[in-house]
């Protein structure tokens, strides 16, 4: 038996929402280290108008990464895919050892990961889950 489409386009959109949330993790940390590190190291060659600014910007994306801290969700989200898209694999390379019924284990592990994450960051539901695997939702 194939796989659903659904499920090969949860893999896909927990692999992308994860780059996603890594790489805005890592621009807002970068943002706030070159910001501060720039007022700190060139206060005299900086005006006062750009002082602020830098350390605005250093500030805001300082909150911003440690309140959503996207890297810890762009994490999960790649923890959860590389669940789902290791029992993908194992199912189309020996599909009589490993049926659907594993890929949708995997993918409830995965959205179990992904449900202990703040509402914001959570994409997808354990009840759309089993609905797209054919069962009765939860």
């Amino acid at each position: 038996m194939s796989l659903p489409d659904e499920i090969l386009k949860r893999a896909d959109g927990w692999y992308t929402v994860g780059l996603l949330y890594l790489t805005l993790g890592i621009v807002l940390v970068a943002a706030g280290i070159l910001a501060s590190t720039a007022v700190s190291v060139f206060t005299q060659q900086l005006k006062t108008n750009q002082i602020k600014i830098l350390s605005f910007i250093a500030a805001v994306s300082t909150a911003l990464a440690a309140y959503f801290n996207p890297i810890e969700i762009g994490s999960r989200f790649i923890e959860a895919w590389r669940l789902l898209d290791s029992a993908i694999l194992h199912h189309k390379t020996e599909p009589a050892k490993y049926d659907v019924s594993t890929v949708v284990a995997a993918l409830d592990k995965g959205e179990d990961l992904l449900s202990r994450l703040p509402k914001f960051a959570q994409r997808t539901s354990p009840a759309g889950a089993a609905s797209a695997a054919g069962s009765a939702p939860k």
